[in-house]
């Protein structure tokens, strides 16, 4: 039979960072309570493509290597779950055996202090409905000395925090109701988000469409919803040390805590369970204007807002001038006059438009002006990727818009574009050398799922499909001898309704694949195919979301539309489930 402490246990969680993983540990070992707590470690299991299996053997054998502290339970997982999957699950595993939890992430470094400050605030609010968590972390600021020694702001920070389980009961992960209840009330979504200081909605948003990952906003809904309070020290008891860009959702030069000045001990008494108006107020300034938020930091701020409103303000075409002058892009590459003449073009006909200042050769404006607007102001394919040479494959790769996007955010990236059409495959490599990316690799026919000759049908734009009716023959290229034992960062498939074909045959050698973009095509009077797709992309491993685009159907139960012979188009992003 295992001991039992009066303390409360501490779960942490571990993946594939060996040295972050010994500096946690060693960290928390240096408490005086460690040898009273009971340690549940839970380590997340390798990506399936075991690129990382080296790291993760590396973090279990740390784990193993010393008693860390006074029970140790280490939790292996034979699946790579991904760190909201794990921190969740994690945290009912061990709520069901104790009343309160504190939870640490794989670098979160303690202060001596932590362990004894979490187990006085746990044990003294304990009954305290309203105080649903303790937060060990407060950013360092200029301000920092003015704040009381322990207070409560309505607000989870998710760097060193511990609950109860009767806090936890509140726990809500329909980011959609969180996002309801939040707007029921006038002023509360305002609120959540700290006065607009903080943008907590949007990231619900994005976790609701399959752009963002996480847990935490989750719990900090549940809580806000439940008028939870969380109780802050007047200085940090610990310090992130995984800025550094080798964690899931924190990124390089977030914040630097290397060198925060951790307390020693901080002293819990009881205060007045309501918010603290000084509390909030720190909370906003550091969101708003970081760790020196003086005076002349906050106005030199509030001028720089008023100036980015006013130009707001002002119509595109009046900017214009000023960027000439200036020698300025337009944010997206595209002046409103270019955007204005090539709306008033009549289709299928080649002209020129200038794109970040390079000239740049067209098959149909309108056409562009379409992909222009997903590509450049939607940033349908942003991905963010730790490899700064990703390799991506752009099959269906037109005039060339996706491959000057990515090299623009991966300047270094390998790139190997596919297109069919022969006349759209010669304005390509010419918009290429324009942009300087004349080292893509450029390959001529139609991704397919062998490589005999195709029949395919131009549209002279972006609606070129492999087609029996088609009257020019092209090389089929097999995607799947293509990926097959490759590594491949970003696979974007735009292939015209041959995606699901294509897709299916490239099954089993999916496992270098680490994201997925593929444009669904659903065709008029034909059966669909969608959930052979999204059969593929699931069995491969992958967590897929799903966007509207293309043909719209304002009353689909009355009449389904249609274009250029389609009735639906989906925009489908998969990641792999471990990069989650």
């Amino acid at each position: 039979m295992s001991k039992s402490f009066p303390s409360a246990p501490v779960a942490l969680f571990v993946y594939n960072r060996p040295s972050h993983t010994a500096r946690t540990l060693r960290a928390l070992v240096r408490n005086p309570l460690a040898d009273q707590t009971h340690l549940y470690v839970f380590c997340d299991g390798a990506r399936e493509n075991g690129s990382d299996q080296s790291q993760v053997e590396e973090v279990r054998r740390i784990v193993a290597s010393e008693q860390w502290c006074g029970v140790v339970t280490v939790k292996i997982r034979e699946k790579n779950l991904g760190l909201a999957a794990s921190i969740r699950s994690g945290i009912d595993e061990v709520l069901l055996n104790h009343d309160r939890i504190i939870v640490l992430e794989d670098d979160i470094e303690t202060s001596p202090g932590f362990l004894k400050y979490m187990n006085d605030a746990l044990a003294l609010y304990a009954d305290d409905e309203l105080v649903m968590n303790v937060s060990a972390y407060l950013p360092e600021t200029s301000y920092q000395s003015q704040l009381p020694e322990t207070f409560f702001v309505r607000l989870m920070a998710c760097w060193g925090w511990a609950t109860w389980q009767r806090a936890w009961a509140h726990a809500r992960w329909d980011a959609g109701e969180l996002l309801r209840d939040l707007k029921q009330s006038p002023g509360r979504l305002a609120e959540f988000d700290m006065d607009g200081c903080y943008p907590y909605s949007q990231q619900l948003q994005n976790n609701q469409n399959g752009t963002l990952r996480t847990w935490a906003v989750f719990w900090a809904a549940s809580s806000f919803l439940a008028d939870g309070m969380s109780l802050f020290p007047h200085r940090s008891l610990i310090r992130n040390t995984g800025l550094d860009g080798s964690g899931e959702n924190c990124v390089a030069g977030q914040d630097v805590h290397e060198h925060y000045v951790c307390a020693e001990q901080v002293t819990v008494n009881r205060i007045s369970v309501v918010e603290s108006i000084s509390g909030r107020n720190y909370y906003k300034a550091f969101y708003r204007y970081g760790r020196d938020s003086s005076f002349t930091v906050r106005k030199s701020q509030q001028m720089t807002n008023l100036t980015r409103r006013l130009r707001r303000c002002i119509p595109e075409g009046a900017k214009e001038p000023f960027r000439k002058l200036f020698g300025k892009d337009h944010p997206w590459g595209l002046s409103a006059s270019s955007r204005r003449r090539l709306s008033n073009l009549p289709r299928f006909h080649e002209t020129n438009a200038t794109l970040f200042g390079h000239e740049l050769t067209l098959v149909d404006a309108a056409s562009f002006l379409a992909s222009h607007r997903e590509i450049f102001e939607h940033q349908i394919y942003k991905f963010t990727s730790e490899n700064s040479e990703p390799v991506i494959i752009d099959a269906g790769a037109n005039i060339g818009l996706a491959c000057i996007y990515f090299r623009r955010i991966y300047p270094k990236s390998r790139i190997t574009a596919i297109e069919a059409d022969p006349e759209i495959l010669r304005l390509l490599s010419a918009n290429l050398e324009t942009f300087g990316a004349s080292d893509v690799t450029v390959l001529h026919g139609a991704v397919w799922d062998s490589n005999e000759d195709v029949r395919f049908a131009q549209d002279h734009a972006d609606a070129g499909r492999v087609s029996h009716d088609g009257e020019t023959v092209v090389p089929g290229i097999r995607l799947r001898e293509l990926i097959d034992g490759q590594q491949i960062d970003l696979l974007k498939i735009d292939i015209e309704g041959a995606e699901t074909r294509v897709l299916s045959d490239c099954e089993g050698v999916l496992d270098g694949v680490q994201r997925i973009f593929v444009e669904y095509h659903s065709f008029e009077k034909q059966p669909q195919s969608l959930s052979t797709l999204l059969g593929v992309l699931e069995r491969s491993g992958f967590h897929y979301s799903i966007q509207d685009t293309g043909v719209h159907n304002s009353h689909p139960l009355v009449k389904v539309e249609q274009e250029a012979g389609f009735d639906l188009q989906l925009n489908i992003f998969a990641l792999r489930r471990e990069l989650r």
